[in-house]
């Protein structure tokens, strides 16, 4: 008897369901059953990387390229690192520095090393989650300037102040504008994929005008969206990195509408079945629990099932 539960919930994966419907609306079938499944090989991405700016920009390219998205259409803008800016403004000037240390010298014993870097590591870990919740992603004074001088806006925000991608240059508003900050994780290219593709979402979605972007699932439908044109291992493997790595890329941050695990791993099996593809060589490539949740829902898509096969809450 087969009792394989989903790993979603009934609610999500009717959501899921129906977001399918939406976007073969929005933009056909037949770009879902023709992408290629994007993955963190040569044959995807020949390039040498090594986090440069340079580097960067070309595999923004790619991604571009793989979703259908005009590149001349977007402009990536690099911001500096927030972690060393607020470092930097918090830091107590030369003389004032000095004097703490030679009297924490004097008073007490140093601790150690490793327990001074895992505090430092949490405060950072929580003020990035701060700013990056508070001001990058929802705050629609925020803006970026250029080196040219030039500003962004968010394309639309609602009565409520809630803002919705992508930002676009206030003097001339047909052009996107793509955001990532210097630092470290930039040689994280599974994570700056999934970024990538979740903000190319919103080009396509919002920018295009294919939605409304006062729905409230809004953000839930651009992280679907990855899946549907082919770059969702690369989105599913990242959604961890999107709840936990806040210390050196703030702006992925854990957002409203960021897609579960579980949801990846239903979506997957969704997208897979659609496209006919039984053992798609694609699934290799997913993390542990991604491909552990989309087994479970190629099984369950598999075989008759009632209300009590649904997910578990």
């Amino acid at each position: 008897m087969y009792n394989n539960k989903l790993p979603v919930t009934d609610e999500q994966r009717l959501w899921i369901d129906d977001g399918f419907e939406r976007l073969k609306k929005a933009l056909g079938e037949k770009r879902m059953l023709n992408a290629a499944v994007v993955l963190p090989t040569p044959e995807f991405f020949p390039e040498e990387y090594d986090g440069s700016e340079e580097a960067v920009a070309d595999f923004f390219t790619q991604i571009c390229n793989y979703m259908g998205v005009d590149r001349k259409s977007v402009d990536l803008e690099f911001e500096p690192n927030m972690l060393e800016a607020i470092a930097a403004a918090n830091a107590p000037p030369p003389d004032e520095a000095s004097d703490e240390t030679n009297d924490a010298d004097a008073s007490s014993p140093r601790e150690p090393i490793e327990d001074q870097e895992d505090d430092d590591s949490q405060a950072d870990d929580k003020e990035a989650e701060r700013i990056a919740s508070s001001a990058h992603i929802y705050n629609p004074d925020d803006t970026i300037v250029s080196t040219e001088g030039r500003k962004t806006k968010y394309l639309w925000t609602d009565h409520r102040k809630r803002c919705a991608g992508p930002e676009v240059w206030e003097d001339d508003p047909t052009r996107a504008v793509i955001c990532i900050s210097h630092g470290p994780g930039l040689e994280d290219t599974i994570g700056l994929a999934a970024y990538f593709a979740h903000q190319l979402s919103h080009v396509i979605l919002i920018g295009g005008g294919l939605i409304d972007p006062a729905y409230v699932d809004v953000e839930e439908l651009s992280n679907l969206l990855t899946v549907y044109l082919g770059i969702g291992v690369f989105a599913a493997n990242g959604a961890l990195r999107f709840q936990r790595e806040t210390r050196q890329h703030p702006q992925r941050v854990l957002h409203e509408g960021a897609l579960s695990e579980e949801s990846y791993g239903y979506a997957l099996a969704k997208f897979a079945v659609a496209r006919g593809e039984d053992h798609p060589r694609w699934a290799e490539y997913l993390s542990t629990n991604v491909r552990e949740y989309y087994k479970r829902s190629r099984e369950w898509l598999a075989y008759p099932h009632d209300e009590d096969s649904y997910g578990e809450i």
